[in-house]
């Protein structure tokens, strides 16, 4: 499945985006590939409207530190992540960052950031939970980064929309079985995932995570867990 993907010719992307377009019925603005030239307004805009209200990074106060950029960065660059524009302004409305990714755990003890390395920790530790790569028998798969709409966009339902779009994407690349590991710090997000198909393999309450006796992760209103999903297109 992935070395089809890892072997595709990028004009081989646009063939399947463009046939993803032509079965989307968009009810706002239109889909681009993000590529070299988008790099930096998407870093502005996962900075600003996904990182500053993510449930797990928030409380944490974290941002868009070096680890964080050189995680986007990985998967922005291999040119598979959507974004939504506006169809007057063409500014982003909403994004979602994906690549490829292995089963190799990022080490907490090489980031300097201490709220960086305790959210890695954490997220370390869903990875262990949830096993994706031993459930689906696999070393590699398509990794769901991050998905953020505008603020002032939010709650029309774009958020599925750029979901749904994503996985039309992935299909049209014609490399099934095609494996994707997903997971969110919020209940908004979670039900999409479920609306969509995904199977939850692991769902770790806040409340649950102590660390030296002590709750990591706190104030995140009405969200109460991290979930990992997976699913097979």
């Amino acid at each position: 499945m992935n070395e089809r993907l890892n072997s595709m010719p990028y004009l081989a992307y646009l063939q399947a985006f463009e046939k993803t377009l032509k079965e989307t019925d968009t009810t706002f603005g239109h889909f681009e590939i993000i590529r070299a030239k988008d790099y930096d307004r998407a870093d502005r805009f996962f900075a600003e409207h996904l990182l500053e209200d993510e449930p797990s990074c928030k409380p944490l106060g974290v941002g868009m530190n070096t680890t964080m950029r050189e995680m986007f960065m990985y998967f922005l660059t291999q040119d598979m992540s959507l974004m939504l524009l506006h169809p007057d302004t063409n500014e982003i409305v909403a994004i979602r960052v994906m690549g490829l990714g292995n089963d190799d755990p990022h080490p907490p003890e090489s980031i300097d950031d201490e709220p960086m390395k305790t959210l890695v920790t954490l997220w370390n530790y869903c990875d262990e939970r949830a096993k994706f790569f031993d459930h689906y028998k696999i070393k590699e798969a398509v990794i769901f980064f991050g998905i953020g709409v505008a603020k002032e966009y939010r709650n029309r339902g774009l958020a599925t929309e750029i979901m749904k779009t994503t996985l039309s994407f992935l299909k049209n690349m014609n490399a099934s079985p095609l494996y994707v590991k997903g997971g969110t710090a919020s209940k908004y997000a979670a039900n999409i995932f479920d609306k969509c198909g995904f199977k939850l393999l692991d769902e770790l309450r806040y409340d649950e995570y102590i660390v030296d006796g002590q709750q990591v992760i706190c104030n995140t209103g009405t969200h109460e867990s991290l979930r990992s999903y997976g699913k097979v297109i």
